[in-house]
């Protein structure tokens, strides 16, 4: 039975298919369990924090040496690429007593981007049913070979063997060596022409951790300054110990622009975050992330602005006019924070250097500039302050000034 997509399980996933094989439990510890084939050839450990990929051969590698394939020379891998064994319908064998050696391209991994490879393990089913034979897996990678323990088993029936193997010319697995990784079987007798070695199953697998996978929600709360960002883990990888929210205002935030982080132990689920020392009015761009012993994960790009401080027409008694002035040193600006009554009461707010008293004036009705209040300030020569009575009633004009007091405001 051929396989013909990579197979990608939790390790949960991976433990139930095992057992439903035939294989069971030798021993659980914490988060690991020990699994043993039908056969009880050896002992598998699992992480069930972690993730397993299959892969298996899909071409031939790079040298085909063994002597006799079912489907002959230079399709090898079909006769080992079995997902459920055939027990020997197809396979390879050699009597040589000089090891003799094939190499198969296996199938592109499809584990996420940025996902920790913890492992590769081979595994490859043999016999021996006249005398003992020896078999070795490799795995090749950029001209370099890693080699497992040669075995010397006999063994009448198919029976499978499983090793861990060290990345070819050192170092640290990455996701870009699997897609140029090769399995390597070596086979040899000892006693030609009389012992044959028979192998009908090669694959490897891929243990790893892949990263938390997060969505970002809408954020709420939005204030000048402040909002809420949201975010859920819906995968954690094994277990987070960093959850937060980022943001920028150029897009595709990471944690190295502002962020709101929690550090704990996190599994999956909703979580929010404060956002704080925001800029009144600026658009932010933001995105949730989580954080395993792979590294960070980050959900979506979401979008907001804050709100800006809005300077009103209290009961439309009031404007103030800015734009006309020349000189920036004479401007006002409204301040709310001192209003006492919003109905009845201004405050002009000036820098502390400004003499206040000399830059106002009440112009003649040609000039006004908001004809619901008729007046207009800016800076003359005047050297009195005026205290102006009730905005909405006050009449400017060329002749003299009527005040109907009512209210106040002050400056």
């Amino acid at each position: 039975m051929r396989m013909e997509t990579v197979l990608h399980e939790t390790c949960q996933q991976y433990v139930a298919r095992r057992l439903s094989e035939g294989w069971r439990i030798a021993g659980r510890y914490k988060h690991l369990v020990f699994l043993s084939p039908p056969d009880g050839s050896f002992i598998r450990p699992v992480d069930l924090r972690n993730d397993v990929e299959i892969l298996r051969p899909n071409a031939a590698g790079d040298y085909e040496n063994i002597d006799y394939a079912t489907s002959g020379v230079g399709n090898h891998w079909k006769d080992v690429d079995d997902v459920v064994p055939d027990e020997g319908s197809t396979h390879i064998r050699t009597n040589s007593t000089t090891q003799e050696k094939d190499a198969y391209n296996l199938q592109d991994t499809s584990i996420p981007v940025g996902a920790k490879v913890n492992s590769v393990r081979v595994y490859f089913r043999i016999k021996t049913p006249d005398r003992p034979g020896q078999e070795q897996p490799f795995l090749r990678l950029g001209g370099y070979e890693t080699a497992g323990t040669a075995i010397v088993p006999w063994t009448p029936d198919y029976k499978t063997f499983s090793e861990i193997l060290a990345r070819p010319g050192g170092g640290f697995w990455s996701r870009a060596d699997l897609n140029s990784l090769q399995v390597v079987i070596g086979m040899k007798s000892f006693e030609d022409p009389i012992t044959w070695i028979y192998c009908t199953q090669v694959y490897v697998e891929i243990d790893y951790i892949p990263l938390p996978t997060v969505t970002t929600q809408a954020v709420d709360n939005i204030g000048t300054t402040t909002a809420t960002g949201h975010g859920n883990i819906t995968d954690d990888g094994g277990g987070c110990s960093k959850r937060g929210v980022c943001w920028n205002t150029t897009g595709n935030p990471t944690v190295a622009h502002s962020k709101s982080e929690q550090t704990d132990s996190f599994g999956i689920g909703p979580f929010t975050r404060p956002m704080t020392g925001l800029t009144p009015g600026q658009h932010y761009y933001v995105k949730a992330y989580a954080y395993n012993s792979a590294g960070y994960g980050y959900g979506g790009q979401v979008e907001f602005t804050t709100t800006v401080i809005a300077y009103k027409d209290i009961a439309a008694r009031f404007r103030l006019r800015v734009q006309p002035y020349q000189d920036v040193a004479t401007r006002f600006r409204l301040n709310l924070g001192y209003y006492k009554d919003t109905a009845t009461r201004f405050k002009l707010i000036t820098p502390a250097s400004m003499d206040i008293g000399t830059r106002f004036r009440l112009l003649p009705p040609a000039q006004h500039k908001d004809v619901s209040t008729r007046f207009f300030l800016y800076q003359p020569s005047w050297k009195s302050l005026q205290i102006l009575k009730d905005i909405a009633e006050l009449e400017a004009t060329a002749g003299g000034l009527g005040l109907k007091p009512r209210a106040h405001f002050e400056i």
